[in-house]
């Protein structure tokens, strides 16, 4: 009974930390429920906080854990196609997202990576671009907005259809009551990817 209270516990206070992007307290509070009980659902909370700490390396065997035993979960499969990326493990991705393509016809957010993934330039700058963009979140979560903004700018100089670092760009000057520069940026997001529903939110926040 004291174990299951302690799991309920890490976990909440697991997605907690997750919510409020403080991604190392959210690893521990994982890893401590990981001792009591190696169930599925536990197992891929640790590795969404592995994963939006850039330990893609760590997370890829838990995920191919997980798809051993649940080969259709969406959430899983997109969540491997985008660590498969950011390890350049090209030959994977493709092969999950042509099965996201098929399973999913809906999930137009990972649709859209094909013909990324099947141009060797393309993909090259993508991944290039996320990894400032997930330096950028880090110094975000710190309030180092400066140095935040200066990384999404090269991001889009590296690849200037990048709609994430358009968006992200937005949240920040919004939060720093810049609403014009925010709205200008959010709307070069929605304009880069019109199917995202996250960007046409923040487009209706921003244009209140």
């Amino acid at each position: 009974m004291l174990d299951f209270v302690k799991l309920k516990l890490y976990q909440r206070l697991g997605y907690k930390s997750l919510r409020k992007g403080k991604h190392e307290k959210a690893l521990k509070h994982f890893e401590k429920a990981m001792i009591i009980s190696q169930e599925v659902s536990i197992i891929f909370n640790y590795v969404v906080a592995l994963s939006a700490l850039g330990k893609y390396s760590e997370a890829y065997p838990y995920l191919k854990k997980i798809l051993s035993e649940y080969r259709d979960n969406e959430m899983a499969i997109s969540l491997m196609l985008w660590v498969c990326m950011m390890l350049r493990k090209w030959e994977e991705a493709i092969s999950l997202c042509e099965q996201i393509r098929l399973q999913f016809p809906s999930n137009q957010e990972f649709i859209h990576l094909y013909d990324i993934l099947q141009n060797s330039e393309l993909r090259e700058r993508f991944i290039s671009a996320h990894s400032l963009i997930k330096q950028a979140d880090q110094k975000t979560l710190k309030k180092e907005y400066s140095e935040a903004v200066d990384l999404l700018k090269k991001a889009l100089e590296i690849n200037p259809d990048e709609a994430l670092a358009y968006n992200n760009l937005a949240s920040i000057h919004f939060t720093l009551k810049l609403k014009d520069e925010a709205k200008a940026y959010i709307k070069k997001a929605v304009e880069l990817d019109p199917l995202n529903k996250r960007y046409k939110q923040n487009l209706r926040i921003i244009d209140k």
